[in-house]
Parts: structure tokens; C-alpha cells; sequence
């Protein structure tokens, strides 16, 4: 009940480590045909990056810093409920 219509993608938000199994999620929703997005740390880098920031690519490059309402806004956006 936050007043957004839900889009159609799932947003998962984690730290890119083995153990959370990720790939399960990337997984689930490709074989369902699903969109899936995914928000964390711990990608291809060639420098550091800064946390709290959007990055994008392979190596990853920092494009600006997200915010917790951009967070907010991709879940509330997301079919996760």
C-alpha cells in the first residue's frame, strides 16, 4: 500500500559473496522468464569503489551515489510484496 503500481521485476539486495546464492535468484528467474534486479557490492572491479554508489559494467565503474530512496522507490516499484 504505498500508492506505486507494481512494475514487473524482482529486486534482490545483497552482497555478491558465494554463500548468499545469488545465482539461485538469476537463476529462478531466468528459467521463469522473469526480470530480476539485483542490488549489492562485491563485483568485477579493477579499483575500489565507493559503497552507496550505482556502478555499472565489467570492471564496474562508479556512475553516481544511490540513495536509501532510491532503494525504497526499487523495492516498493519491485513484485517482491
Amino acid at each position: 500500500p504505498n500508492g506505486l503500481e507494481p512494475e514487473n521485476f524482482y529486486v534482490v539486495f545483497s552482497r555478491f559473496v558465494p554463500y548468499k546464492r545469488i545465482d539461485l535468484a538469476i537463476s529462478a528467474c531466468g528459467e521463469l522468464g522473469r526480470k530480476l534486479v539485483v542490488i549489492g557490492g562485491g563485483s568485477v572491479v579493477v579499483k575500489d569503489i565507493p559503497s552507496d554508489c550505482v556502478a555499472v559494467g565489467n570492471p564496474c565503474k562508479p556512475i553516481r551515489k544511490i540513495t536509501d530512496e532510491d532503494m525504497k522507490t526499487c523495492f516498493d516499484k519491485s513484485m517482491n510484496k
